[in-house]
């Protein structure tokens, strides 16, 4: 059996702290687009997205670098990531400037902003055919042996992996200031089933204050708040993030401090819709997303995690306390954590 189509990745559910035993493996969870690269028996590589959605256009120099580093008949997962050599972190927002560009301006821009594929896992090769029903350490054997030779400083690599939790545990805590997100957990005999989420994901998240500009649902049943900073110098309030619905614990005194702080139209810094594409920046078809207004004067502490992207926290933030004691001024400028 041959893969000839690109096939539903296999996916990572959240957890909050690594699961016990010691048959697992431990990855990087970098910040960036998963892909799929089919290279073809003719030498052609071709890129998908989680959805499945073909990219080659809008990384053309990682396609030919795949293409020229590995055998026809090859099926890799991994993920698009760049490295800025400005930051010494991955930026996400280069990857989002070639979403929707065609194949000449991807390669314009790819002369400063080089998209590498970092390789974590291989479905398929010519000589062994598919091996999804193979346990990942056959396949991590495989997936080292074609990358043996690739460069160091090329747009190929292998993802690092490591048996040791003490060690994925310092990835943990150290990488993030790379902007690495976290770890992923897999188990050592696991088979690649597509379309599943069979595998973990461990994020580094901090805690750190924001302003309550605005939610969704109603005062009794909020299902996320809409958060602001202020930016660094003078400026108005701006949406940076917002959570998903409020723990338990919180939704009866979130409600008595939302309910009486429903401002006039004109004394909010917000328009009454959000445009679409606003937690992106990028333009979509998606509707403006309506909300409730408030007074911006309700400061709340949350955790998030290191994806960022134009300004934003690109997931959603966790609602962990109320902190009617502080002045909205206290809270930290732009995406600051303190």
């Amino acid at each position: 059996m041959h893969i000839h189509d690109p096939v539903a990745p296999m996916l990572a559910k959240p957890v909050d702290d690594f699961p016990p035993g010691n048959d697992w493996v431990y990855e990087p969870k970098f910040d960036g687009f998963r892909c799929q690269a089919h290279i073809r028996d003719d030498g052609r590589t071709e890129l998908y997205s989680r959805s499945l959605t073909r990219l080659t256009d809008s990384f053309p120099e990682t396609a030919a670098a795949i293409t020229a580093q590995l055998p026809a008949g090859t099926v890799l997962d991994g993920e698009l990531v760049h490295w800025s050599p400005t930051t010494g972190k991955l930026d996400f927002e280069a990857l989002e400037q070639r979403l929707g560009s065609g194949r000449r301006r991807a390669l314009r821009l790819a002369r400063h902003t080089p998209i590498t594929y970092v390789v974590f896992d291989c479905l398929e090769t010519a000589e062994q055919g598919d091996l999804r029903s193979r346990p990942l350490r056959e396949r991590r054997t495989v997936l080292e042996c074609l990358l043996r030779d690739t460069p160091a400083a090329g747009l190929v690599l292998l993802c690092p992996q490591e048996t040791s939790q003490g060690r994925a545990r310092l990835w943990l805590e150290l990488l993030t200031a790379q902007a690495v997100e976290g770890v992923v957990i897999k188990a050592s005999g696991g088979l690649y089933r597509a379309g599943v989420r069979g595998w973990y994901k461990l994020k580094h998240r901090d805690e750190t204050l924001a302003i309550v500009g605005g939610y969704t649902g109603t005062p009794t049943a909020v299902t996320s708040l809409l958060l602001g900073r202020y930016p660094s110098g003078s400026g108005r309030l701006r949406v940076v993030g917002r959570t998903g619905p409020p723990p338990a614990r919180l939704r009866d005194e979130l409600t008595a401090h939302l309910a009486p702080r429903h401002p006039g139209d004109a004394e909010h810094p917000w328009p009454a819709e959000l445009p679409a594409g606003w937690a992106s920046g990028l333009p979509t078809t998606a509707a403006p997303t309506r909300y409730h207004r408030v007074q911006p004067t309700l400061v709340v502490q949350v955790s998030v995690d290191v994806a960022t992207s134009h300004g934003r926290w690109r997931h959603l933030a966790r609602l962990e306390d109320i902190r009617a004691d502080l002045h909205p001024m206290a809270v930290p400028r732009d995406l600051d954590l303190e």
